[in-house]
C-alpha cells in the first residue's frame, strides 16, 4: 500500500507511466510481426477491436510475448454479464442489463467472425517465418472464449 507522509497538493502527479509501457492499439499496430497484419484489417475495425485482437495474440504467444508479465497479471474470468450463463442470464431477462449483455455478445461474435478470422488467415500466410508461435496464436484467435477474455 501507498501512504502519504504529508498532505499532497491538489492536481499533483504522484507517479507517471511511460507511454511505451501502456498497451494500446497504436502499440499493436507498431508491432514488428503482427502490427502490419492488424493495420491491414478493414477500416471498420475499431481501436478497441485491434487492441482486443492484439491482446489475444499476446496471450497466444505466452512467455515469448514482450507483454507476457502484463497478460499474466490479468484475471482469467470476469463477473460481468458477458460471462454469465443459463440461470443468471434468465434472471435478468427483459431488463436493460440483459439487452446490454446481448449486444456485447453480438459485438464479440462480430469481432470473432469478421476480424479474428481475417487475422488468422493473414497470420497463416506468414507462419513459415514465425515458427511455433504461429500455431499457438492461431489457436487463441480461433477460440471465442479467449476473445471474450480480451
Amino acid at each position: 500500500s501507498l501512504v502519504a507522509s504529508s498532505d499532497i497538493p491538489s492536481n499533483s502527479s504522484l507517479f507517471s507511466i511511460p507511454l511505451e509501457l501502456i498497451l494500446r492499439a497504436s502499440v499493436a499496430k507498431e508491432d514488428k510481426e503482427y502490427g502490419p497484419l492488424l493495420a491491414s484489417l478493414p477500416s471498420s475495425a475499431s481501436e478497441l477491436d485491434v487492441l482486443c485482437l492484439y491482446l489475444v495474440v499476446q496471450r497466444g504467444m505466452g512467455e515469448r510475448s514482450h507483454w507476457a508479465p502484463y497478460v499474466a497479471s490479468l484475471p482469467e474470468t470476469y463477473s460481468d454479464p458477458l460471462w454469465w450463463t443459463g440461470q443468471s442470464l434468465h434472471l435478468i431477462q427483459g431488463s436493460e442489463l440483459a439487452e446490454w449483455a446481448k449486444e456485447q455478445e453480438r459485438i464479440l461474435r462480430r469481432l470473432h467472425n469478421r476480424y479474428a478470422a481475417r487475422l488468422v488467415s493473414l497470420i497463416q500466410q506468414h507462419c513459415n517465418n514465425w515458427g511455433s508461435t504461429c500455431s499457438d496464436v492461431v489457436k487463441a484467435l480461433g477460440d471465442l472464449e479467449v476473445l471474450r477474455w480480451a
